[in-house]
């Protein structure tokens, strides 16, 4: 699977915020990679391949905010079960035991407040957390 410019982001986000935390040798809380998707998007290779990475000494930032919008469009299949083997797009969040917060769409303060409780999460315990934007 050759990976789209969609998914490249993540390393080099990740590699940024990294950089930047170094340089400002406050730790990895001083700087907050969020990164935005859809959730067909968090499934595939490279965007896997670093959250499995985020909590490694060498290549980690493990304080990002994923920030998903759950669209099924990004595969064209008739039937999602035929675009992943798990049920949820958000289950790649256990590899790295992020919570994943839900807000639902249509109620533009649940979203709102999920992605407060992220921020005051992520900086209260410094682990990724995901919040899912989903349809009401």
């Amino acid at each position: 699977m050759i990976p789209s410019s969609i998914e490249i982001v993540n390393p080099v986000v990740q590699v940024i915020a990294s950089s930047r935390a170094e340089v400002l040798g406050q730790g990895a809380c001083a700087v907050l990679p969020a990164e935005v998707r859809g959730g067909q998007i968090l499934a595939q290779e490279t965007v896997t391949e670093t959250m499995n990475l985020s909590n490694t000494k060498g290549y980690g930032t493990a304080e990002t905010i994923h920030v998903v919008v759950n669209n099924p469009l990004a595969f064209a299949t008739s039937d999602l079960r035929d675009a992943r083997s798990f049920i949820c797009c958000t289950n790649i969040a256990k590899v790295i035991e992020a919570p994943v917060l839900r807000g639902n769409g249509d109620v533009r303060e649940a979203v709102i407040a999920a992605t407060r409780l992220a921020v005051d999460f992520r900086a209260t315990v410094q682990k990724s957390v995901v919040v899912m934007r989903v349809a009401g």
